[in-house]
């Protein structure tokens, strides 16, 4: 009766520690250069390792494709990429210059540490939006 007991316990202990990992970032993107596009970003913990990211944006050129990225660092000190470009989908803009995307990214965001949301320019390099990423939301 107590293996029982315990396991049924270790299970409900378990499912709790699931639900407590449970963490969501949010951004709100700003414009730089003058480039027009703005927009928000949220991202939320689906695995211990993995993270589902959505970003949107308004302003882009109309059906417009822009790449995006999360980076190590605040919009002021960019650091590098997180995931390598090729994770994530991009953003695709309708005629109206908005639109969203969406990836899930084997990823794991630890608090204390500074990330930021960069919506990439059509220049190579260039940064179109950037928003930091701030624990809670």
């Amino acid at each position: 009766m107590v293996p029982k007991l315990v396991l049924a316990a270790l299970g409900v202990a378990g499912w709790i520690g699931v639900r407590s990992d449970v963490k969501v970032w949010t951004a709100t993107l700003l414009q730089k250069d003058g480039s027009g596009i703005d927009g928000s970003a949220r991202l939320e913990s689906v695995e211990h390792d993995s993270t589902r990211a959505t970003v949107t944006v308004k302003g882009a050129a109309p059906n417009a494709s822009l790449s995006w990225g999360i980076h190590s660092g605040k919009c002021t000190a960019l650091g590098a990429m997180l995931g390598g470009g090729g994770v994530y989908q991009a953003v695709q803009a309708d005629s109206s210059g908005g639109g969203s995307a969406t990836s899930t990214l084997k990823l794991e965001l630890k608090s204390g540490t500074d990330y930021s949301v960069v919506v990439h320019g059509s220049a190579a390099g260039s940064v179109a939006a950037c928003g930091e990423l701030k624990a809670g939301g």
